[in-house]
């Protein structure tokens, strides 16, 4: 059962990361307990308590954030995971990538996130998620596609 609830909490952090980059705030607020806390320390000293609050966050970040940038992916790595019953401890790095609509350079975010897991009805959901950012990384010159290889079936 802990090997399989690891796998799983491992997938909960990726649907994270697709959540957030393709879908609502309502959709990423649903990844939560109704009583969660997000924390994104990152952007000041405050906590968004219950599940709606956490959707009023995400509306705030989608409209402030997501809609000034394009191809916004984030990625996840070096997860770590401790099962103890029915809650969980995660920390894990990610790199975010996106392109600025302002100056159309490419950029990377570079954090953690720090969570705290519980199990409900058999669901793995998050009921803290603290969100640091370390530093950012630009980039000079965004090339939109790559050049053909040039295959032929000849």
């Amino acid at each position: 059962m802990l090997d399989s609830d690891i796998v799983i909490i491992k997938n909960h952090l990726a649907n994270y990361c697709h959540t957030v980059d393709r879908e609502t705030a309502q959709d990423v607020a649903m990844l939560f307990q109704h009583d969660a806390t997000l924390v994104p320390a990152y952007d000041g000293d405050y906590r968004c308590s219950g599940r709606e609050k956490i959707k009023q966050w995400y509306d705030f970040y989608q409209k402030n954030m997501k809609n000034t940038v394009t191809n916004l992916r984030h990625f996840i790595h070096s997860e770590h995971v401790v099962v103890t019953g029915s809650k969980a401890r995660s920390i894990c790095y990610f790199t975010g990538h996106f392109i600025s609509n302002a100056d159309k350079r490419a950029y990377q975010a570079v954090g953690s996130y720090h969570d705290c897991l519980q199990k409900e009805d058999n669901v793995w959901l998050f009921s803290q998620r603290r969100i640091e950012v370390d530093y950012l990384i630009s980039s000079n010159e965004v090339i939109k596609e790559m050049v053909p290889l040039g295959y032929t079936d000849s």
